[in-house]
């Protein structure tokens, strides 16, 4: 077993702990007493005959994405050769064609179309709801189904695709995201199949005449256009990025479903503040606080660009490191009551960025790309603020909720909820 040793080799603790260790399916199920355990040997931990580090708790984490170009641009993403060559380019650090693309998307939503963009999420959201909800009383509702549908329109509306692709792609997203783990699990090596989903999935982009106007798709073919970009290396980052933003929204929000049906009465306040600018804050501290308790993204690898020196440990140069968000999100050094539900941690006046964990939204998305990032921000809160309006009260289902097993993300398989409209 490959264990972990401080920076002087010397072992901190008689525990050993393995890569394998973070990847058992236990660990997968419930991370969290594991997290504890690695954050009490170190800030950082390096793998014994590796270059990969594990960086823990909020001060580690805080370090590496607190410097400007921290990390090698486009490597290091995932702990395995195949995910890394094929995610890396859009899931690792920055470069120029990246920064070429962000801003390609940026510029496709100027002040108006953002705004006809958040109403077309508003429609999306009030449809959604009202097809849950239609005819009153009370139902059963899969909470990760209404998310799931929801998220996966909105995205394919962005990207400007057909309506009938959504669901496809929000499975191929999740299946592809468990490449990004080690070599010789089970879960990498089964996301081999949707590595070449995907590949094909970037080949069959539609032409610049069959994208909706005024979409991502249309904004990357009028760039190549013009020759501000490689329109197939822009195509994948887009993809890509749209594809992840999707897997972590719905993956926060069924979350976020799960833990407000636990309490009736913090819904019932959501529900009567509805609509108010008491009800929109509450959302987002709902919405914080769930990225904070249960990252929907439990970790992300990058590859340091210099030596990165935490509370007196050494990470050298050219190390990859592997940040873990859920680990960071419950640190006690920085948290009260770290693994309790308490939206109301997170104050006003701060936006909604400021109050989600480490004020970087590493463990929302997979990558800082604002404008995907304000997109799936956008998602979680409108869906909740539709569903807080039509819905008066929310609680757990007949049958037990299924957690989905996932080598990155963290969320769930199967919600049963019950609904009152």
């Amino acid at each position: 077993m490959t264990s972990f040793r401080t920076a002087d080799r010397t072992p901190r603790s008689s525990t050993a702990f393995a890569l394998g260790d973070l990847f058992a399916e236990d660990a997968l199920a419930d991370p969290y007493p594991l997290y504890a355990r690695l954050r009490e040997a170190g800030p950082a931990l390096p793998l014994a005959g590796s270059a990969t580090w594990l960086l823990l708790g909020q001060d580690a984490v805080r370090a590496a994405l607190g410097r400007p170009r921290a990390f090698v641009p486009g490597e290091g993403a995932a702990l395995n050769p195949a995910g890394d060559a094929l995610l890396a380019p859009a899931l690792a650090a920055g470069g120029p064609q990246r920064e070429t693309v962000q801003a390609v998307l940026a510029h496709a939503q100027p002040a108006r179309e953002t705004r006809v963009l958040r109403e077309a999420v508003a429609a999306y959201a009030d449809a959604v709801v009202g097809q849950v909800l239609a005819g009153g009383g009370e139902r059963e509702v899969d909470g990760v189904e209404l998310a799931r549908r929801f998220v996966s329109a909105v995205t394919v509306h962005v990207l400007g695709l057909p309506a009938g692709e959504g669901v496809r792609l929000a499975d191929l997203a999740v299946r592809c995201l468990d490449l990004l783990g080690p070599l010789g699990t089970a879960r990498t090596r089964a996301a081999g199949a949707a590595a070449g989903e995907l590949t094909e999935c970037l080949t069959r982009v539609p032409g610049r005449g069959a994208v909706r106007a005024g979409s991502w798709l249309a904004a990357v073919h009028a760039a190549a256009g013009r020759g501000e970009v490689r329109f197939e290396a822009a195509v994948e980052l887009t993809v890509v990025w749209a594809l992840t933003g999707m897997a972590v929204a719905f993956s926060l929000l069924s979350s976020a479903l799960h833990l407000l049906s636990l309490r009736p009465r913090l819904w019932a306040e959501l529900h009567r503040a509805a609509g108010t600018p008491r009800g929109r804050l509450l959302v987002t501290q709902v919405v914080a606080e769930t990225a904070r308790l249960e990252p929907p993204v439990q970790w992300t690898a990058r590859r340091l660009a210099a030596a990165l020196t935490v509370k007196g440990v050494s990470v050298p140069g050219d190390a990859q490191v592997v940040l873990l968000h859920g680990a960071a999100g419950r640190d006690p050094k920085h948290v009260s009551e770290p693994g309790r539900f308490r939206p109301a941690r997170h104050t006003p006046p701060a936006p909604l960025a400021s109050l989600l964990p480490l004020a970087h939204l590493p463990s929302f998305a997979l990558h800082p790309c604002p404008p995907v990032d304000d997109l799936a921000t956008t998602q979680v809160t409108v869906l909740l603020r539709a569903l807080a309006r039509r819905c008066g009260a929310l609680r757990p289902g007949a049958e037990p909720p299924l957690r989905r097993v996932h080598q990155v993300l963290r969320g769930w398989q199967h919600l049963p909820l019950r609904a009152t409209g």
